[in-house]
């Protein structure tokens, strides 16, 4: 039997739209073109009973037969002479198939729950998968994997275990899905896999780390699959260990390699140390500070130091928090990270800093270069600073101009109290409106699963990628898709979406 392929375009768009709530759009369905002699098992995913799909034939006028082969999950009705509706009628896998006189169409239908009151379904993130990294281990954020109930919507793409194991198996792209109580994660793969090739492991090289005296600890920047637990390792904790959380200490002189692995697959970091432990001279720890969304920020004051010292401050991971020219150090996300105080001919004086991350830690989004705003008048004689004038910087009234983008504290300093503000920095545009229209409908959620699809033919302008950037999660997804499409259906007020 020959089957008629739908583009992967289409195929994500049914997905999408279905763990919203509904996907029975009056524009933009997918079509569907015949090709001879092509073999393919496509998946629409419906949240729960009652979700509906619609299906459009395409490059044939010959009206088909449709039927389900289960109609106690799913059911399929003409709605024209080349198109269909899908409902799903019960919890399971169905096959609906279109039948012509010399091909059939078939569309595998997975119904995910039999009702969605509150339910919550989460984006995990995307996983590449590949000869060289053919696994990965889930991470669904402190819930037991054995505790959910796991499954791939193409079990020829990849598969997945009762412990959250996903394995590639061929190449495509596939969802898989993890119910969990009220909670649906959905974790996206896109697989490499050739199964004629090798699948030896291979150790990537993804960069160099100095240690040293003066700097005896770093955190790995380098970017690694989100939602994917993560372990770490030293080929010689002599030289160097390395916390779970990816911060290398150095602990003697020498060269080690930091491993990071996810699944089979084995990343490393070269360390070469020139630790001793014994020239505290130019370097020292003074202490430790937390950090909350109750007690959000600290000012730093450094004991024996000349009042008109050249010092410049810095922070080890500035997701974590930033600190300002006056050592005034403030939270923007959970974590830890390490701020130095780089007296110029003395020594750099260490600060250890822990942030709460249940806590929340508003940004204010500028949107365009040279836009200005206003920090609250305060009296008195206030010193005002930017942690990074390449992305905004701050005049003597208090008065903010957008420079570049990217993140950056604005503080005002009035002797007595330190105020500031969280500042990123963005190119113009409508949050939401990926295809740049001036207006935010589902007509941006297709130009994004199109650009997913197939870049080259479907490529976003670099304000779109901006402004279609809305799920809470850095770079274009099929989750920011998604938040489109509740937007669009007022399931949430708002874009951003807040995770």
């Amino acid at each position: 039997m020959n089957y008629r392929r739908i583009s992967a375009a289409a195929a994500a768009l049914c997905f999408v739209t279905a763990v919203g709530v509904n996907c029975a759009f009056t524009e933009n369905i997918p079509t569907v073109s015949a090709e001879e002699n092509t073999v393919t098992a496509d998946t629409i995913t419906l949240n729960c009973v009652g979700d509906k799909s619609p299906i459009k034939l395409g490059g044939t006028t010959e009206t088909p037969t449709w039927y389900s082969d289960d109609e106690t999950v799913a059911v399929v009705v003409p709605t024209g002479k080349l198109s269909a509706e899908i409902t799903a009628v019960g919890k399971g896998t169905a096959s609906v198939y279109a039948v012509l006189s010399g091909q059939t169409l078939r569309f595998d239908v997975v119904v995910l729950r039999e009702n969605a009151e509150d339910h919550v379904i989460k984006e995990v993130g995307t996983i590449k998968l590949t000869n060289a990294q053919n696994s990965a281990s889930a991470d669904l954020s402190g819930v037991d994997n054995s505790a959910a109930e796991w499954s791939s919507s193409n079990e020829e793409v990849a598969i997945v275990d009762g412990e959250g194991n996903i394995t590639a198996v061929g190449t495509g792209e596939c969802i898989i899905t993890a119910i969990y109580e009220k909670f649906t994660y959905i974790i996206n793969v896109v697989s490499e896999y050739n199964p004629q090739q090798s699948t030896a492991p291979v150790e990537n090289y993804i960069g160099d780390m100095v240690l040293s005296d003066a700097e005896p600890s770093q955190k790995i920047t380098a970017d690694l699959p989100d939602g994917m637990t993560v372990k770490y390792s030293s080929t010689d904790e002599k030289v160097a260990v390395v916390s779970a959380d990816g911060i290398v200490t150095a602990k003697g002189s020498g060269n080690c390699r930091i491993y990071a692995e996810i699944g089979d697959s084995k990343s490393y970091i070269e360390v070469k140390s020139t630790y001793t432990g014994k020239s505290q001279g130019s370097s020292v720890e003074v202490g430790s500070i937390d950090l909350n969304d109750k007690s959000p920020s600290q000012k730093i004051a450094l004991n024996n130091i000349p009042s008109d010292a050249d010092i410049a401050w810095s922070s080890s991971d500035t997701s974590v928090a930033v600190v300002n020219p006056d050592g005034v150090i403030v939270a923007v996300g959970g974590g830890s990270c390490k701020v130095t105080a780089d007296v110029a001919g003395d020594k750099k004086y260490i600060i250890n800093v822990n942030v709460d991350g249940s806590g929340e830690y508003p940004v204010t989004e500028i949107r365009g270069i040279g836009k200005t705003i206003a920090l609250q008048e305060m009296s008195g004689n206030v010193k005002y600073c930017s942690s990074d004038e390449s992305v905004a910087t701050v005049d003597g009234k208090g008065v903010i101009t957008s420079v570049g983008e990217g993140f950056a504290v604005i503080t005002a300093d009035s002797g007595k109290a330190v105020t500031y503000l969280r500042v990123r920095v963005v190119k113009a545009g409508m949050i939401g409106d990926a295809n740049c229209d001036g207006k935010i409908t589902i007509a941006d959620s297709t130009a994004i699963l199109q650009h997913l699809g197939n870049e080259d033919k479907y490529g976003l302008s670099e304000e779109g990628k901006i402004n279609g950037d809305v799920d809470g999660v850095p770079g274009i997804t099929s989750g920011d898709a998604l938040s489109i499409q509740k937007f669009d259906a007022k399931i949430i007020s708002s874009l951003p979406e807040k995770p």
